[in-house]
C-alpha cells in the first residue's frame, strides 16, 4: 500500500487540529505522588461548584501543554490535570491533531492522567514539573494494556544560519523500529537513498534528537529499520523556511492499519 504523503513544510493549521482556544487548568489540585487509587474517578466527575478555572490571562506564570491522542485503540481520550475534569482536555479523537491547555508553572510536580470519556479507568499517568515559559507536548501512546504518556519538552535552540530543524517520535505501534532518511531526490528509491540514515533503529515511543537540514527541496523518508526498501512514510517535496523547527509524531493511520500518518507540531516559528 502506498503511504499517504504530507509535507513537513505546510502551515501549522494543516497539521495541528486545535479544538478551540486553549482551556485553562489553573491552580494545582489533587495528589502529586502519582499513586493510583479511587480518587482518579474524579477525572470524569465535575469539580466542586466553588472551583472554577481562572481566565488564561490570570494564570501566571504559565506554560502551554499540547495533548495528542496517538493510541489507535482509544477513539477518544481525556487528559486530566491533577485529577479534575474541569481543568483538562476532553474527548480528543485519535489522530485528531492537538489541543492546547494553559497551565500554571510550578516547582511542585503535576500529575497528568489519561482516561476514556465516561470511564474512570486510568489508561496512563505521569508526573511532570512545568517550568516557566516552557512549552510541552504530551503524547498518549498505545501499549499491550492501556497506554503510555510521553511528555516532550518543546524548547528549541535557534538553528544555525541557513538551517531548519526537525525531530521524530515513533508513536506508531504497528511500525516497529524505524530508520529516517533526508534526501533532496524528487523520486527516491531504495537504491537512491543516502547510504546512512540520519536516525537509525528508532524504537517505539522513542524520540530522535533535533536534526538539521537545509531549506530547499527536501523529502523525509521513514523506513522499517534496516530495510530501506520498506517505506513506511514519506513527505512531499517543498522548500522550507529557514529557522523553523518541527516535531513529527509517527502514528498509525486512523483509516488504515498501516502507520502512514504524521502529526506535525511546529516548535519554533
Amino acid at each position: 500500500m502506498s503511504p499517504r504523503k504530507y509535507s513537513i513544510l505546510a502551515t501549522a493549521v494543516f497539521f495541528v487540529g486545535c479544538s478551540g482556544n486553549p482551556t485553562s487548568p489553573g491552580i494545582d489540585l489533587g495528589k502529586t505522588d502519582g499513586t493510583p487509587d479511587g480518587t482518579y474517578a474524579t477525572c470524569n466527575a465535575a469539580p466542586p461548584s466553588d472551583l472554577f478555572p481562572p481566565p488564561p490571562d490570570l494564570i501566571t506564570p504559565r506554560v502551554t501543554l499540547w495533548f495528542i491522542n496517538a493510541a489507535p485503540r482509544y477513539t477518544k481520550a481525556n487528559l486530566c490535570l491533577d485529577l479534575w475534569q474541569g481543568w483538562t482536555a476532553q474527548g480528543l479523537p485519535y489522530s485528531g491533531g492537538a489541543t492546547g491547555l494553559f497551565m500554571r508553572a510550578s516547582s511542585v510536580p503535576h500529575t497528568l492522567v489519561v482516561t476514556a470519556p465516561g470511564d474512570s479507568t486510568v489508561l496512563a499517568s505521569t508526573q511532570v514539573t512545568l517550568a516557566v515559559d516552557t512549552p510541552y507536548t504530551a503524547v498518549f501512546t498505545q501499549r499491550s494494556t492501556h497506554g503510555g504518556l510521553i511528555v516532550l519538552v518543546d524548547m528549541v535552540p535557534a538553528p544555525a544560519a541557513g538551517q531548519s530543524l526537525f525531530r521524530l517520535m515513533n508513536a506508531a505501534p504497528d511500525a516497529g523500529a524505524v530508520d529516517v532518511y533526508v534526501t533532496s531526490s524528487l523520486m527516491p528509491t531504495a537504491d537512491s537513498l543516502p547510504l546512512t540514515p540520519v536516525v537509525s533503529n528508532l524504537a517505539y515511543e522513542a524520540v530522535s534528537p533535533y536534526l538539521s537540514y537545509t531549506p530547499g527541496p527536501t523529502r523525509i523518508i521513514i523506513t522499517a529499520a534496516g530495510h530501506p526498501e520498506t517505506v513506511i512514510y514519506e513527505t512531499g517535496t517543498e522548500g522550507g523556511v529557514e529557522g523553523q523547527a518541527w516535531t513529527g509524531i509517527l502514528m498509525n493511520d486512523a483509516a488504515a492499519p498501516t502507520p502512514t500518518t504524521i502529526e506535525w507540531r511546529r516548535d519554533r516559528k
